[in-house]
């Protein structure tokens, strides 16, 4: 319902945000086919190498005619000298690791891993992803049912917007809007953090953290975000639409002076002015 919707109003979020769930599920997929072909290639060259390398680790005083470095690796120049120079007495020879048995180990460590099965849940990106694409996350409350929340607001208040608020808070001012409605969620940011804490915010979609669908419908609420001044006068009671801030303190009669020009970081304009 909420894909038909988005597409209904020419909104993307919804929709993108899937695909790109869907991008990264193919992207660990073919993480997981290369991986497999270069422990297959792994493989085979561990199986083909015959012999093991002409440097070997022995004890210095092993081998007396032989230049040895700092660290105690005699060079033979050829596998007959290697096999002519080779120490017998184990006790003066030191640790050798085949690099056949690195690979094999290795490969068969990463096959298994490899050959786990990949979900879709896997591919599923991070909530913060979620919410920056959608504008909000699901979450599963004690009844079991899923609801969403909105992304947090991130912009910071300005003084004249925190002064807003608070004057909207106590003439009674509402803001009326949906979790999934991008409008609302400019709305929001345009106050910014502190400001928005001030503000009283009824959620009108059913599916929305603490919904109040029913209160929505008694202020004939049609469209997202609506303000409701219950001190105004009748004519200018409810405000319909995305505003700016020095819009809602015109109607509001705010008593100080506000100027949106003051406001900085202010989100880019999104089209239209409200959601339905």
């Amino acid at each position: 319902r909420e894909r038909e919707r988005e597409r209904e109003r020419g909104d993307c979020p919804y929709i993108c945000t899937l695909d790109k769930m869907n991008f990264y599920f193919i992207g660990l997929r073919m993480i997981h086919i290369v991986g497999l072909f270069l422990i297959f290639s792994s493989t085979i060259a561990a199986f083909s190498q015959k012999t093991p390398s002409f440097r070997q680790t022995y004890n210095v005083a092993a081998v007396p005619n032989k230049q040895v470095d700092s660290v105690g690796i005699v060079t033979f120049a050829s596998k007959q000298e290697c096999a002519e120079g080779e120490v017998n007495d184990e006790s003066t020879k030191s640790s050798i690791i085949s690099r056949r048995n690195i690979l094999l180990t290795t490969s068969a460590a990463a096959a298994a891993y490899m050959t786990l099965p990949i979900t879709p849940a896997d591919a599923a990106p991070p909530m913060s992803i979620i919410a920056e694409e959608l504008g909000y996350f699901p979450v599963t409350n004690k009844q079991g049912e899923t609801i969403y929340i909105p992304k947090r607001v991130k912009r910071e208040s300005s003084k004249q917007s925190i002064e807003l608020a608070e004057y909207l808070n106590k003439s009674g001012a509402v803001m009326y809007g949906a979790y999934w409605c991008p409008h609302c969620a400019r709305q929001k940011e345009l106050f910014g953090r502190e400001a928005w804490e001030s503000l009283k915010y009824v959620e009108c979609s059913p599916k929305g953290y603490g919904a109040n669908a029913n209160l929505c419908m008694s202020q004939e609420v049609d469209g997202y975000p609506t303000w409701i001044f219950p001190k105004n006068a009748k004519k200018d009671r409810v405000f319909s639409g995305e505003a700016s801030l020095e819009a809602l303190a015109t109607v509001s009669k705010f008593p100080g002076q506000f100027k949106d020009s003051l406001e900085e970081n202010v989100p880019p304009l999104l089209g239209s002015n409200s959601c339905k």
